[in-house]
């Protein structure tokens, strides 16, 4: 191979983030709730286009749920990131970090969870999604997917299995 492994790793999965709590600047209340703009919805896609076109790097985005997003608003976002190329998706409960910060909207059921982790992989075919109230984007399940992938030489499928089962997922 050349290359060690952990190097290969961390080169393999990037994670480039989606603007705003979950990536809709424009229809998730404009900012992250610190006065800051968050970014931009197209310019995100727009780097993450570019990630996927110009290299052979996974790409990974997160999504908070619980700010007043519209289901249709995280469908769409989902057809948005499969567009440009993200490969593993995770989905986790936005909580207010303080009171200057953008307020909980809703605490998103479990099943919630489910449903979009299923509907990402089986409807989008993202090779991975973790999805959870405790999921965070640094989850390490999705280094656990890739890892099983490459080092492991496993399906999608199983890589999938042995991140949930290490995950705790």
């Amino acid at each position: 191979m050349g290359m060690s492994y952990h190097k290969r790793r961390r080169d393999v999965l990037k994670t480039v983030g989606v603007a705003g709590a979950i990536g809709l600047a424009g229809c998730a209340g404009g900012d992250g709730g610190d006065g800051s703009d968050g970014g931009d919805y197209e310019q995100s896609l727009a780097v993450l286009d570019r990630v996927d076109r110009e290299s052979d790097i996974y790409t990974k985005t997160s999504l908070m749920l619980g700010v007043g997003e519209y289901d249709h608003e995280v469908y769409r976002t989902l057809g948005d990131l499969r567009e440009v190329g993200v490969d593993v998706v995770t989905f986790g409960q936005y909580l207010q970090p303080s009171r200057s910060h953008l307020d909980v909207f809703d605490y998103v059921h479990p099943d919630v969870f489910e449903t979009w982790r299923a509907v990402a992989e089986e409807e989008f075919d993202f090779l991975y999604c973790a999805s959870g109230p405790m999921v965070r984007s640094s989850y390490k399940a999705g280094e656990l997917f890739v890892e099983a992938l490459l080092r492991e030489g496993r399906s999608p499928e199983d890589a999938r299995r042995h991140a949930r089962a290490a995950g705790g997922d």
